[in-house]
């Protein structure tokens, strides 16, 4: 007897309470055609960020009312298996961004209905809300920008706070770099930016790694509205967003196109 095994990750999406719904039937579905009542087994549970868990053999387990819709849910599995024919799926949808917890697995000694029953689950999956992951695929440049911006603030900050003070009292190497700058002012934003960059390019890093926390790869969005954590922390970044970071790069870009065109 040879038991094939196709094995799919998940990556990439929201998943509701619905889309749930949707795999718990094509699992049930497959737990209902089999005859063999006393040779069957099928799991459905889900595990929330309190520390419970519902589970049970029926799909009301993720039904609209049940307990998991009015909480915050990290975790759902489905397990069902057939011990005659050795069919089994496996369905594991984990809050995150491990590749380890988010997986599809289909076994089983008859290769049309392991392909057919992937291929099925696959196309569920494709059509549940893929994530947002514009802050991932635009790393670089983001990264800049939000160092950018920052360091602009720390050295306008550090100028305002610092007090003025007579030319004449400069170093003759500062007096001369003044003359140059005279001549070549676009060089005055160059080395302004390089060292707003440098500045703020730590501070940058540990904003940006905060922020891809609230776009995880796979998000379940299970549970009342105000328990949906990233999903209230985007809208905050987003207001935040468009009332202060956005002026303040708008300058940014201003003042580079005003050096160089």
């Amino acid at each position: 007897m040879i038991i094939e095994q196709r094995v799919l990750t998940i990556r990439e999406r929201i998943i509701t309470l619905k889309d749930v719904q949707y795999l718990a039937n094509i699992v049930y579905g497959e737990y209902e055609s089999v005859a063999d009542d006393t040779r069957r087994d099928l799991v459905l549970s889900g595990t929330c960020t309190d520390g419970s868990s519902f589970s049970g053999a029926d799909i009301a387990v993720f039904s609209d009312d049940s307990p998991l819709s009015r909480k915050r849910v990290n975790l759902i599995t489905m397990d069902f298996h057939h011990y005659t024919t050795k069919a089994r799926i496996e369905i594991n949808l984990s809050h995150g961004n491990s590749d380890w917890h988010n997986y599809v697995k289909v076994s089983g000694v008859d290769s049309k209905w392991v392909n057919g029953t992937i291929r099925l689950i696959e196309e569920a999956l494709d059509s549940f809300t893929p994530q947002n992951r514009f802050l991932y695929r635009n790393d670089l440049a983001l990264k800049s920008l939000f160092a950018l911006g920052i360091g602009t603030l720390f050295v306008v900050l550090i100028q305002l706070m610092s007090p003025v003070t007579s030319s004449s009292n400069n170093p003759k190497w500062i007096i001369h770099l003044n003359h140059v700058l005279k001549e070549f002012p676009f060089l005055i934003y160059v080395i302004n930016y390089a060292i707003a960059y440098l500045v703020g390019f730590s501070p940058a890093r540990l904003l940006y790694d905060k922020l891809l926390e609230l776009w995880p790869s796979v998000e379940l969005q299970i549970g009342p509205e105000y328990r949906l954590t990233e999903k209230q922390r985007r809208r905050w970044f987003a207001t935040a967003l468009i009332v202060g970071v956005a002026p303040l790069l708008t300058s940014l870009v201003y003042e580079l196109l005003k050096a160089f065109l």
